[in-house]
């Protein structure tokens, strides 16, 4: 039975990017695989050729999504970038391909992007580079480049033998294109050992990403990006993740990174469900969040359990009387009522129940 690889090739003096490639080169040929033979038979992912098909079924997201560093399990959907992070665990082991390609994404757009802020996206390619396809719809890794004839050949992963730039085509395939083809958006260069640090061409485009407001209902790419940096830091979207839809999902979230934030290192900091130049600051930033933060759900009448008794305690530490029965896990009216007394006292809104604000007030 085949199970995800965490062990990484043992490279001796191969370049780290030249051990990329010797992985990328060894798929080439592998056909994704269909519904139909996968629920046969799931061991038909190692097949390099059987069981073909068009569902987006591969090996790659299997083993990727092993390693919980998605936002969800990307088995079944598109799969270049899936196979580009693949080939760099492969190789070089979990901690430096994460570092190499600055996170693990699955998305070009998310890649190109995190590649522009730190100035390392290029015009012209070299060996080992990532190459950034149309409007960050395709991803493949630079394998050669040849000045004299003018072109960079590239191994991809859902791609076709077919000339020309194809997406999602369902294979692992070496192309050559054209250097100064319009088909290329940038080249993203991983800072690789034993090769001079990338620095900025004189002619590119600004590298730098403009955190502009977003708020609910916004959307677009600025807003995947602020969805990511969340769930990163430990704030969940768990019906619709990073979709690039500032919903009340996402809303609910901000306000609870704000409120976390707003208690433990910036009181100035407004809870408002807003992105702005603060709160993008603290999501650019190594917080992370506490593990005594704001749960998640509105605490309110009816509710039962460890928090309720949690909220209790912090209350009648505070002055505040829960009722004769005094911290029992149940929000009856007594505990409302001490809630809706501390958030008088408090300047909040009296609604008797607990907020990402009265919560972080409370604690």
């Amino acid at each position: 039975m085949q199970v995800a690889c965490l062990s990484f090739k043992i490279g001796g003096n191969m370049k780290e990017y030249e051990q990329i490639i010797d992985i990328a080169r060894a798929e080439v040929g592998y056909l994704e695989k269909s519904r139909k033979a996968y629920n046969q038979d799931h061991n038909i992912l190692y097949d390099k050729t059987a069981g073909a098909g068009s569902d987006n079924l591969t090996k790659y997201a299997k083993e990727m999504d092993a390693l919980n560093v998605y936002n969800g399990a990307k088995q079944g959907y598109p799969w270049c970038n899936v196979f580009v992070d693949w080939c760099f665990v492969q190789a070089l082991g979990l901690d430096r391909a994460r570092e190499l390609l600055i996170g693990f994404s699955a998305g070009c757009t998310q890649d190109y992007n995190w590649f522009k802020n730190a100035g390392q996206v290029y015009n012209s390619p070299e060996k080992g580079d990532l190459v950034i396809f149309g409007d960050c719809d395709h991803i493949g890794i630079v394998v050669d480049v040849n000045g004299s004839f003018g072109s960079f050949s590239t191994i991809e992963g859902n791609t076709s033998g077919r000339t020309g730039l194809i997406a999602n085509g369902g294979q692992v395939a070496e192309k050559t294109y054209s250097i100064g083809t319009n088909y290329v958006k940038g080249y993203c260069r991983p800072n690789y050992d034993g090769r001079e640090a990338p620095k900025k061409e004189p002619n590119n485009e600004s590298n730098e990403i403009t955190y502009s407001l977003i708020r609910k209902g916004s959307k677009g790419n600025l807003v995947r990006i602020a969805q990511e940096k969340l769930l990163a830091k430990g704030y969940h979207l768990p019906k619709y993740g990073a979709d690039g839809d500032f919903g009340s999902e996402t809303e609910r979230a901000v306000r609870e990174l704000q409120a976390d934030a707003k208690r433990t290192i910036n009181s100035n900091i407004e809870v408002d469900g807003e992105i702005g130049p603060v709160t993008w600051g603290i999501l650019n930033s190594d917080f992370q969040k506490p593990s005594d933060s704001y749960p998640g759900d509105v605490i309110r009448e009816g509710k039962r359990g460890a928090i309720v008794r949690k909220i209790q305690n912090r209350l009648i530490e505070l002055g505040y009387s829960c009722g004769k029965y005094g911290a029992d896990s149940i929000f009856g009216s007594d505990t409302a009522k001490a809630v809706r007394k501390f958030q008088r006292d408090n300047s909040l809104i009296a609604d008797g129940e607990v907020g990402p604000l009265t919560w972080a007030k409370l604690f």
